[in-house]
């Protein structure tokens, strides 16, 4: 069965997640017009709830499967920048939690998934391919969001970019096979 999918998925987060974690506080200091205090409070809580992310997600997959609770995590993404990008003080403390989450919870359900889906000699190949995809997409998204800032002196492009890779990672997971050994 194909790893196409896993690989994409794999490549929608590392592309995704490092547009809000290395614009977040600009994000909600020049759009949003909240204090550098405000918005370190939030990059602080989505941190922290980094902790908590990977077993969170890990007991989820547990109930309902590694493929189904990867579509989820993805899912949510594109809702938490939706609440971000309304700049409101509460409901975007608590995605910067949501997504602090899932900075943690998704590469853990991908782990999980390649651990559940592939046999002992095949993991370290299966899991470096979907590595060095999520490196490139680390590369190129950092460069990627400052030059769509820096054209559109805003960073609701960057952030909407985000959603949407984050909506295709969902897509994505829902093609993952269900069992591929």
């Amino acid at each position: 069965q194909s790893w196409l999918p896993l690989l994409f998925a794999y490549t929608c987060f590392g592309f995704m997640y490092l547009l809000v974690m290395g614009f977040l506080t600009t994000r909600l200091e020049d759009d949003s017009y909240w204090t550098g205090v405000d918005a370190a409070f939030a990059f602080t809580l989505m941190g922290f709830a980094m902790i908590f992310g990977g077993p969170l997600f890990v007991a989820m997959a547990n109930r309902l499967g590694a493929r189904w609770a990867l579509s989820i995590a993805f899912g949510l993404w594109p809702i938490f920048i939706a609440i971000v990008l309304s700049g409101a003080y509460v409901p975007t403390l608590l995605a910067s939690v949501g997504l602090g989450l899932l900075f943690s919870g998704l590469p853990s359900l991908i782990t999980l998934y390649v651990v559940e889906n592939t046999l002992v000699q095949d993991y370290g190949p299966s899991f470096a391919a979907a590595t060095l995809a999520f490196g490139l997409a680390q590369t190129i998204s950092p460069p990627i969001g400052g030059l769509l800032a820096d054209l559109t002196v805003s960073f609701l492009v960057v952030f909407v970019l985000s959603g949407l890779v984050g909506f295709i990672g969902l897509l994505t997971s829902l093609q993952l096979p269900k069992q591929s050994n």
